[in-house]
């Protein structure tokens, strides 16, 4: 099978092309801000004793306070960059 080359990776087939046709083809950047070492934790717990069975996960992102407000104020980084 073929790879098709406009395809990004993660995404189905075809969300790139809707959503970005008009960046398609030329040049950018994209700057991802995530918190390395956050405060907030999350929980995962089995749904059942069936090992097949997928677990319940809550990933509870940005549940303490001081995560929020740092990625409030890095939020703002981009645009001081640009």
């Amino acid at each position: 099978m073929e790879r098709d080359p406009t395809a990004a990776p993660g995404l189905r087939s075809g969300l790139r092309t809707k959503y970005m046709a008009a960046d398609i083809g030329s040049d950018g950047f994209i700057i991802f801000i995530v918190l390395a070492k956050p405060k907030s934790s999350g929980e995962l717990t089995l749904a059942s004793a069936n090992p097949n069975e997928h677990p319940m996960i809550d990933p509870n992102v940005l549940s303490h306070p001081d995560d929020m407000n740092s990625k409030i104020l890095k939020n703002d980084y981009p645009n001081q960059c640009i």
